[in-house]
């Protein structure tokens, strides 16, 4: 299995919409990927609590796929990257890690 982790760093604000108002939108896309996608095994979404950490990344995604091929269809499928677009506009910073377990 493959899980695919990413973490952004997000904009304060963006056309109008305060930083968590963008978090959680990004974050009820990226949950309803899980009924679009049918290569996705779970889906988790976080969103930093500041008063723990203001440091830290904003939001994590953490994703299983059976295996890679998955996680390629995933990349490509069409909702996934309505997403990507959405959220490119937003972040400051992006990292990630796929691996298998």
């Amino acid at each position: 299995m493959i899980k695919h982790v990413v973490s952004w760093k997000i904009k304060d604000e963006h056309e109008g919409m305060s930083k968590t108002e963008v978090l959680e939108k990004i974050k009820s896309m990226l949950l309803a990927l899980k009924g679009k996608v049918d290569v996705i095994r779970t889906i988790e979404v976080g969103i930093n609590d500041p008063l723990i950490d203001a440091s830290n990344n904003d939001l994590v995604l953490i994703v299983t796929f059976d295996n890679a091929k998955d996680l390629d269809t995933y990349q490509k499928h069409p909702e996934h990257k309505l997403v990507g677009a959405f959220i490119g506009e937003v972040r400051l910073s992006r990292s990630c890690v796929d691996f298998e377990f």
